[in-house]
């Protein structure tokens, strides 16, 4: 699954503000279908973005992740050298799923999986400032 194959899925919703769809679907490798169904059972509005804008404290996509049996454990932030998702992607050396949330001094408003060392967002080049960056794991 790549971004471009969970976009052309995004355009047959008719969706928008659906970062954290694409995420959950590549990040977790189920359908684009399957994600929008559990991030609407998360609270995600059609069309409206779910990224909770008090930081680290219940966010929607992170529980997504946990009812599919995955955790996500959070880098701490002295270890990610790059500021950047443009730093980042050039950056990188892990082979790892990523997920890593972007925006500004209010808080994240995007979010970008990294999968096998491949940024998978139309903003892989941007100078989206990293807010935190969380490693996913599958449960035993």
């Amino acid at each position: 699954m790549t971004f471009k194959t969970m976009k052309a899925c995004s355009k047959a919703y008719k969706e928008d503000n659906d970062c954290t769809v694409i995420a959950l679907a590549i990040g977790g490798g189920i359908s684009y279908d399957l994600a929008h169904k559990i991030m609407k059972a998360n609270g995600r509005k059609k069309g409206k973005g779910a990224l909770n804008h008090s930081r680290e404290k219940n966010v929607p996509l992170n529980n997504a992740f946990n009812s599919l049996g995955f955790t996500l454990r959070k880098v701490p932030q002295k270890t990610i050298k790059s500021k950047s998702l443009m730093a980042l992607t050039r950056d990188i050396k892990t082979k790892e799923t990523l997920i890593v949330y972007t925006g500004g001094w209010r808080g994240p408003n995007h979010v970008t999986v990294y999968k096998n060392g491949v940024c998978e967002d139309w903003a892989a080049q941007s100078r989206k400032r990293i807010i935190s960056v969380y490693l996913v794991r599958k449960e035993n």
